[in-house]
């Protein structure tokens, strides 16, 4: 016979909820970086770094573009190559 499984209390239900939500997070970032990098430089980043990230986030940013920007792609691609040679310095 198959045993009952004790119910969460709420304090595990909260732990398991935070754990679920930055997880979350951490993947949207994941994709976002690869996104604007091209490469997958999101595990350069520590555990502690990571945890930091966490910790200090704060609400998204969104670059909303006048009308026809013509030197936003330029502009894009050199911070994508920024990003990437700043982290490959790590």
């Amino acid at each position: 016979m198959a045993k009952n499984k004790k119910k969460q209390n709420n304090a595990d239900k909260q732990k398991h909820l935070t754990a679920q939500h930055q997880n979350g997070f951490l993947n949207k970032l994941r994709i976002t970086f690869k996104a604007a990098t091209g490469e997958d430089v999101f595990q350069l980043f520590s555990s502690k770094e990571l945890k930091l990230i966490i910790y200090c986030r704060a609400s998204s940013i969104s670059v909303v573009p006048r009308k026809v920007n013509q030197s936003l792609p330029k502009y894009l691609n050199r911070c994508s190559s920024y990003s990437i040679i700043t982290l490959k310095q790590r």
